[in-house]
């Protein structure tokens, strides 16, 4: 009976979530994660301060607020989650193990003397000068 009205259109978004790996939480709230020990956001249908109104992604550790207006595709916030949950990631291995800051080069030792190779009776390399 409720073809393309309000509440089959609300089915069908939360049928296409639940297919790209949304968990439903409560009656409009979802998270959205990887398996295992990954980052998780959440999701829910809220106003951010300057008005505007959708389903915010939140993901508390680092205070992060996503606001995706209504109507947009779930593929498109799954890309957009996806995105984060690198940064985050790439973030966290930093911090993990943080790159030195003037990067130290092994000594290899002293230099070996130059010695041209003899090939059939040719020297190679005698040009090669350092």
């Amino acid at each position: 009976k409720d073809g393309n009205g309000p509440l089959a259109r609300q089915r069908d978004y939360n049928a296409s979530l639940a297919a790209l790996g949304f968990t439903r939480t409560d009656w409009n709230k979802w998270s959205y994660s990887w398996q295992g020990n990954f980052p998780t956001f959440t999701l829910a249908p809220g106003i951010l301060e300057d008005g505007a109104a959708g389903l915010i992604a939140r993901y508390s550790p680092a205070d992060i607020e996503i606001l995706f207006p209504y109507g947009t595709r779930p593929i498109d916030i799954a890309a957009r989650l996806n995105d984060e949950i690198l940064e985050i990631m790439r973030l966290q291995a930093d911090a993990a193990d943080p790159l030195p800051i003037s990067p130290i080069i092994p000594f290899l030792g002293e230099p070996l003397p130059y010695q041209p190779v003899i090939v059939e009776g040719q020297e190679i390399g005698s040009e090669i000068e350092f």
